[in-house]
């Protein structure tokens, strides 16, 4: 098999690429695509807790309270107390990110055009559904 038929590599060659179109279209805001994830989750789900959003994101409990501090320091999120816990606490977005979540989804999404140009919406769905089925064939947890 050669290299550019491995499924890994075309998948792995895809993502970085995305990852490189997003970098740059978040730049204006100040803010990677691991932020831009993070605060995506939150506008949508509401506060959460640093386990909670790791969870929803697939990732480790260390790297995203990396992320969480860092959002914290430029004033995206704030950290809440739990009511009855003076240990836990929840990360809600602040006025100033929630202005600009907005932006940055339109600025994500121009991104997933630009990567999909010329697809039906019929060959979209099928090739998410592709990715899902791989995702759950090699033990990832749901999408």
């Amino acid at each position: 098999m050669k290299l550019e038929d491995s499924l890994g590599y075309l998948i792995n060659q895809n993502a970085k690429l995305l990852k490189r179109q997003l970098t740059e279209k978040l730049t204006p805001y100040q803010v990677t695509p691991s932020h831009w994830s993070v605060l995506k989750v939150l506008s949508e789900e509401g506060p959460l807790t640093q386990v909670e959003i790791a969870s929803r994101l697939g990732s480790d409990k260390a790297t995203c309270g990396s992320v969480i501090d860092r959002l914290e320091r430029n004033g995206f999120v704030e950290r809440i107390s739990t009511p009855g816990d003076r240990r836990s606490y929840h990360i809600q977005v602040t006025d100033l990110a929630q202005n600009s979540i907005e932006a940055m989804t339109a600025a994500a999404k121009s991104c997933n055009e630009q990567a999909t140009a010329g697809f039906t919406k019929s060959e979209l769905q099928q090739l998410n559904q592709y990715l899902r089925r791989i995702f759950h064939n090699l033990g990832g947890e749901c999408l």
